[in-house]
């Protein structure tokens, strides 16, 4: 790991653990519930691009690891099924740093998420930027605007009001902090409406602008001081596929590949 990296990594592991550290949820039940945080690894190539693309998804569906479920690779932390896990290990934030580099956005060592309409979306972005596909090297990562999902689905179905707003809470702080660590260039929330209500909060009421002849709601660019100014929310790539609207997906990746040619000194 390269000096500029291991900076980077040590600025998101010191907001790890202090995420792991200061949240608290005095239901115990529901902390077992819940998934293991979403915790980034950061590539070397995300140090020296010129174009940093940052992909959110809504939260994830599941997130444990543990000796006999590895993906092909060593276990040698402790085994982290839920949040009560996490913030009990002593060795969590490794963990689950490295569990990101193992998962390694999808690769084909776990080929039913391998062939999701997010991770497609996401190996489409990373083709815009000219990065190979399969390699955990890439200036294009993935992050969640929830940090856990409760038992393995949608804090918006499976969660209580009081719960929902302990987790949007809970993952105020750690996403913004990744958005300042982190600095990318371009940020595509893949939430779509519904998760309005939690990116209003987290964000802190950004402002929405619709796109070409889309509905505000189906796409639209987000502007806010905590954001870069080519930052967008549309649905999740599920729904885009299911109502015919890929070509939303096809208009990001034209505009990341132009910002990434411009940033290069080619005319677009």
């Amino acid at each position: 790991m390269s000096e500029g990296q291991q900076y980077i990594q040590n600025k998101l592991n010191e907001c790890y653990t202090v995420f792991r550290d200061n949240i608290d949820f005095d239901d115990n039940d529901f902390a077992q519930k819940l998934s293991s945080p979403l915790l980034i690894k950061v590539t070397e190539k995300w140090i020296e691009s010129k174009t940093r693309v940052l992909v959110v998804g809504q939260e994830t569906l599941g997130w444990e690891f543990f000796k006999w479920d590895n993906y092909g690779y060593d276990w040698e932390f402790s085994d982290i099924h839920n949040w009560l896990q996490f913030k009990n290990a002593h060795d969590s934030v490794d963990a689950l740093v490295n569990a990101y580099e193992i998962f390694n956005f999808s690769s084909n060592n776990h080929p039913l998420n391998h062939r999701a309409p997010f991770f497609t979306t996401y190996r489409k972005i990373r083709k815009a930027v000219g990065d190979d596909d399969g390699t955990f090297e890439t200036s294009v990562l993935w992050t969640n605007l929830i940090r856990m999902s409760v038992d393995e689905g949608s804090v918006f179905k499976n969660a209580t009001p009081e719960q929902r707003e302990k987790l949007i809470s809970a993952s105020t702080e750690v996403f913004l902090d990744e958005l300042k660590i982190l600095n990318p260039d371009i940020v595509i929330f893949f939430t779509g409406p519904i998760y309005d209500y939690a990116l209003n909060k987290i964000i802190n009421r950004p402002s929405f602008s619709k796109i070409l002849d889309y509905e505000e709601k189906v796409f639209a660019l987000i502007s806010h001081e905590n954001l870069p100014r080519m930052s967008w929310r549309t649905y999740h790539p599920a729904y885009l596929q299911r109502s015919k609207k890929t070509s939303i997906i096809d208009y990001l990746c034209d505009q990341v590949k132009e910002f990434m040619e411009q940033r290069n000194g080619k005319s677009s």
